[in-house]
């Protein structure tokens, strides 16, 4: 289930701010010109991401367990 809406207001200086807005499972997301956004990714950071995704891949199950419950041990 989601909740779309908006809503209006005048900043100190007069000026009509307006919020436009979804509320959903990954909660409530406003968006408006006002509003500040995110730089991207870097690209060495999203390489990196890539490659621990591959890496814990190829753990077997007993490596995973070892990672979750905090005994990994560095062979």
């Amino acid at each position: 289930m989601a909740v779309r809406g908006s809503y209006k207001y005048k900043d100190p200086e007069g000026n009509d701010i307006v919020i436009n807005y979804i509320a959903d499972e990954n909660g409530f997301v406003p968006q408006g010109a006002h509003l500040p956004v995110a730089p991207p990714i870097p690209e060495a950071i999203l390489d990196a991401l890539a490659k621990n995704a591959e890496e814990e891949a190829k753990l077997s199950a007993a490596e995973r367990a070892e990672i979750e419950t905090g005994r990994y041990i560095i062979h």
